[in-house]
């Protein structure tokens, strides 16, 4: 037998902003976790029985879905305009209403209906945040221009003229965190007013809406935002990509034997900054660009457990060089209401390299294992402070190769390429334009 293997191992990493149009499309946010409209516990005790009006605020939303839900997101929100938050001084209100362009809340007693005159005197053309029965959908916030208001004293009741707005019109900058909290939540019911009119309510105790907590998973039962990466296929055939062309007389069939990943992929933590979205057009995204349509950011991402299997048969005669997608896994993600929605997409790919003379049947393979919390940042706005760690400590090992003749001549490259992708859609943008950025990380060991 004559076998000249050419070795290639190697552990590459890339970053792009860009991916095929049919992988873009994979991202579904249908499929993702719905954050609600809530507040840590510890900021509801911190709230003052005296209103005030500001220009910088802060929208927190979190995952509803456990009952100790470990994933949450917060929107900075800043402009030039005076802004009353409703759930910042709730506590005081008998109600808040929306009806026919107005909207209106009233005291439970004179010394907070007093203190509202004075803070709110100076609120006509500013801006008026709502997350109450009649004036947003459940679980979400709504935002209102102010063009006029006025005070009832004998109902003690404060009374808006009042436009929709939306937050990418009513404020010039717009940052957007998540992941992990300890702190438990309060989730924001429409009914919770109701609730805070008997006598014997009290913010002593958490109120039946909270959860501690806040990070998604795709199973939505462990505290980060998790992609199951468990997958298998067996005795199947590649197709060759589009454009891959081998002659007639040197018919090639490449297939994976037995081919298994294992392990998680987590997407733990980012900061988004849109600090100008005003005609933000994420489709346009182009890297050789200036970056202004997003100033900031990072994201932090793990890989825990991860292994993989690849035991592959070839018949080959000639020389091919292709890419095929090994498996599809559905894409993990979570949406912000009224702001937009963050997805993973994790894509391994298969990467061969193959020259042989004379024809001849082969399985062989390779083994992966990376370790635990290997991680990976992603650094927006400054590429090269991006980082990973762990990955490079990856092992791998070759699985046996096995051929039906002795009399040949091989070169052989197989490499797992793994595709992981972020992708970000803001402010009613199409998904499948979302901006992406993907990192390319290449695994492979020679026979």
């Amino acid at each position: 037998m004559l076998l000249q293997s050419y070795i290639f191992f190697s552990i590459f990493f890339h970053l792009v902003f860009s991916l095929p149009k049919d992988v873009q499309q994979k991202f579904n946010p249908s499929l993702y976790q719905d954050l609600k409209a809530a507040r840590s516990y510890n900021s509801i005790l911190r709230r003052s029985d005296r209103i005030s009006i500001v220009k910088d605020i802060v929208l927190t939303y979190a995952d509803e879905h456990n009952e100790r839900t470990k994933f949450a997101s917060r929107v900075k929100l800043s402009g030039n305009r005076p802004t009353l938050v409703i759930e910042e001084f709730d506590h005081l209100l008998d109600f808040v209403d929306c009806a026919d362009s107005t909207l209106s809340f009233g005291f439970r007693d004179s010394s907070a209906y007093s203190n509202s005159k004075d803070a709110c005197s100076d609120l006509d053309q500013g801006l008026i945040v709502a997350s109450h029965a009649s004036c947003s959908n459940p679980g979400t916030h709504s935002v209102y221009e102010i063009t006029n208001l006025r005070f009832d004293d004998e109902s003690k009741r404060l009374i808006f003229e009042t436009q929709p707005s939306s937050f990418r019109d009513a404020f010039k900058s717009h940052k957007v965190d998540f992941g992990r909290t300890s702190e438990p939540h309060y989730f924001h019911r429409h009914e919770r007013l109701a609730r805070r009119q008997s006598p014997t309510s009290t913010l002593s105790r958490i109120p039946e809406s909270v959860t501690a907590g806040a990070i998604p998973t795709q199973t939505y039962d462990v505290d980060t935002l998790t992609l199951d990466l468990t997958q298998e296929v067996i005795d199947t055939t590649f197709e060759l990509p589009f454009g891959v062309e081998v002659a007639p007389a040197f018919p090639i069939s490449i297939g994976c034997k037995e081919c298994t990943t294992t392990g998680s992929l987590v997407l733990s933590a980012g900061e988004v900054d849109l600090s100008n979205p005003i005609g933000l057009s994420i489709q346009s995204f182009d890297p050789d660009q200036d970056r202004d349509l997003i100033k900031a950011g990072y994201f932090e991402a793990e890989l825990n457990g991860f292994e993989a299997s690849i035991l592959l048969s070839a018949t080959p005669s000639g020389n091919v060089e292709f890419a095929y997608d090994l498996f599809t896994f559905a894409p993990a993600g979570f949406n912000i209401p009224g702001f937009g929605s963050v997805g993973v997409i994790f894509q391994p790919q298969i990467a061969f390299d193959i020259g042989i003379n004379g024809g001849v049947e082969f399985t062989w393979g390779f083994n992966l294992t990376v370790p635990d919390q290997s991680r990976i940042r992603l650094d927006i706005a400054e590429l090269s402070n991006s980082s990973i760690t762990g990955l490079e400590n990856t092992a791998i090992g070759a699985l046996p190769f096995n051929a039906n003749a002795s009399d040949i001549e091989l070169s052989l490259s197989v490499g797992l390429r793994p595709f992981i992708a972020l992708g970000m859609s803001f402010f009613d943008e199409d998904s499948s334009s979302s901006q992406v950025l993907t990192l390319i990380f290449r695994l492979s060991k020679p026979p």
